[in-house]
């Protein structure tokens, strides 16, 4: 005869640790990841040959995003650090020496993601509320500029090789980014400021 299967409760499918984010450094030495576990998020790094992880001591703790919203962790080109969207709504740069300084200077109540740094190392693109893709200096956060204009959400922001066009994926309601969206390029100036805006309708 058949033994019936007790229902499992869900707190024991939650319980164990929660891997996402693989970003592999710029030398493809190391894989950074983040991780929830016990109820807290943090990011971890591991060679990409295989070995022992460590667990890095970020504070404040990285906003993970589950898959959705392009992401909370970038590496800087030289590797020798990354940045990522804190839970506490501010992009922050860490170093594999152990230092680390708040980039970004948002007020509060606001929500971070999608760090994306330029291959010159210079600039930082990121995305607020799902609605503003920003561009500031990694080392000026007085910088800051909001280079989206005209739609309701916005993600994913990408650099040129030449770090002088932003591209971002957009989409305006009623529609989801399914049904009707495009792909915005952004030219920017020297000073950050934006100089021509294209998207395909």
């Amino acid at each position: 005869p058949m033994v019936p299967l007790s229902p499992v409760d869900v707190t024991v499918c939650l319980s164990g640790r929660e891997l996402s984010e693989p970003v592999p450094s710029p030398d493809g030495q190391w894989v950074l990841f983040g991780f929830r576990s016990a109820g807290r998020s943090g990011l971890g790094i591991v060679p990409a040959a295989g070995g022992p992880e460590r667990l890095l001591s970020v504070d404040p703790p990285p906003a993970l995003g589950r898959g959705l919203g392009g992401g909370c962790i970038d590496w800087l080109p030289d590797g020798t650090g990354f940045v990522y969207a804190a839970s506490d709504g501010q992009v922050w740069v860490h170093y594999l020496d152990g230092s680390r300084r708040r980039v970004t200077a948002l007020g509060p109540g606001r929500e971070v993601s999608s760090p994306r740094v330029a291959g010159n190392g210079a600039s930082l693109a990121y995305v607020v509320d799902l609605a503003e893709v920003h561009v500031t200096r990694v080392d000026d956060s007085t910088s800051d500029r909001v280079v989206s204009s005209g739609w309701d959400f916005v993600m994913d922001p990408d650099w040129s090789p030449d770090a002088t066009r932003l591209q971002f994926h957009a989409w305006s309601v009623p529609h989801m980014p399914w049904d009707e969206s495009l792909t915005v390029t952004v030219e920017l100036g020297v000073d950050s400021t934006v100089s021509t805006v294209d998207g395909p309708a």
